[in-house]
């Protein structure tokens, strides 16, 4: 087990705070306690140059659930892109289009789409479509889980130094 086989089973489907753990790519923005695409800031073919990025890793190749929790405020910004995107740069789904609906006009609404991924690290991607759009909170399940590289990685790495045959590579091998 590595240490992020072990965030998996530490973490699981905890929800986190959008503007903390993701990285803000365009025209997205923190407002308060969450992220938002402002509004008249772009048309639905240039907000997809904006996006948010999550650290992620699948232990296993299938399917798994993303969750946010959203408002739309206005008739025409309930749609946001989902992809997934492996540590080569490779689109490993589809670009597709996650709309929210009317419930998420006036209150934190969370809703789910499904994604694939294979097994490693990727980049869970939310794309612009609609201006207007708020997001407060990610969660995934499934497969896969979210991770923040620099914060986990320092903590984690430290934690595991200290636990000895946790991976065998001090001859734990020898002695089973």
């Amino acid at each position: 087990m590595d240490y992020m086989d072990f965030l998996t089973l530490l973490i699981g489907t905890r929800a986190h705070m959008v503007k903390d753990f993701g990285t803000l790519l365009g025209k997205f923005k923190i407002q308060g306690d969450y992220v938002i695409l402002p509004e008249d800031t772009c048309t639905i073919r240039t907000c997809a140059q904006s996006a948010i990025e999550f650290n992620m890793k699948c232990t296993a190749a299938g399917t798994g659930i993303a969750g946010i929790q959203v408002i739309g405020s206005k008739g025409t910004s309930d749609s946001v892109r989902l992809q997934v995107v492996n540590d080569a740069g490779t689109h490993t789904s589809h670009l597709s289009q996650w709309h929210f609906g009317s419930a998420t006009r006036t209150d934190w609404t969370w809703i789910e789409k499904t994604f694939t991924a294979t097994v490693g690290h990727h980049k869970l991607r939310i794309l612009g479509r609609e201006d207007g759009v708020k997001i407060k909170q990610i969660r995934i399940s499934g497969a896969c889980v979210l991770y923040d590289q620099a914060v986990y990685h320092s903590r984690f790495q430290a934690i595991f130094s200290k636990i000895p045959n946790l991976d065998g590579a001090d001859g734990a091998e020898e002695n089973r």
